[in-house]
């Protein structure tokens, strides 16, 4: 989630990750940076950076215990094309506190009425249409091979998360950094 919050003294981490050769397997590219490295329950966004080499593909981040490291996977399994870049932005615990912007969202029965639309719950976005949401998937229960879609619904005055078709409903258990 990334709130632009005016007048909030944070600081943050944010990094442009090149798949390479060295950090690149199959579907699969390892970040290596210090504010993650070792952080199970960090909290970071990706996307992937237009320009050059694309990565098309769906991502979802995954923390690999075997390697004390994040990691950015296709989420349809398709390789990721080497040289394609990622941004990468890092909420460290002093720009989070004490506001918490940023969230773990967890699918479940409860909050995915339907099991298309996911309400998003957190203070920092309840009641506000005009918030700056954003959200990573993070690959858990199933695989999330979609683009995450983030909408305001004025009924329920919540964020929503859902997939681009209700042919695709999620699983409960999966989770997005919000």
């Amino acid at each position: 989630l990334f709130l632009a919050a005016s007048g909030a003294a944070a600081q943050e981490a944010a990094l442009i990750h090149v798949a390479t050769v060295a950090n690149t397997v199959d579907y699969v590219t390892y970040l290596d940076d210090p504010l993650l490295n070792g952080r199970p329950a960090a909290i970071l966004f990706v996307t992937p950076v237009h320009r050059g080499v694309h990565n098309p593909h769906p991502i979802a981040v995954f923390y690999y215990a075997a390697f004390s490291s994040w990691l950015i996977e296709n989420q349809d399994l398709a390789d990721i094309p080497l040289g394609s870049a990622f941004h990468v932005w890092i909420p460290t615990p002093t720009a989070l506190a004490p506001r918490q912007p940023a969230f773990v969202h967890t699918v479940s029965a409860a909050n995915t009425p339907g099991g298309i639309y996911s309400e998003l719950d957190h203070f920092w976005i309840n009641n506000n249409p005009n918030a700056k949401v954003h959200a990573t998937a993070v690959r858990g229960p199933a695989y999330v091979p979609w683009q995450v879609i983030l909408e305001y619904d004025p009924a329920s005055d919540r964020w929503c998360a859902h997939p681009p078709s209700a042919s695709t409903p999620w699983t409960n258990g999966t989770e997005l950094h919000v």
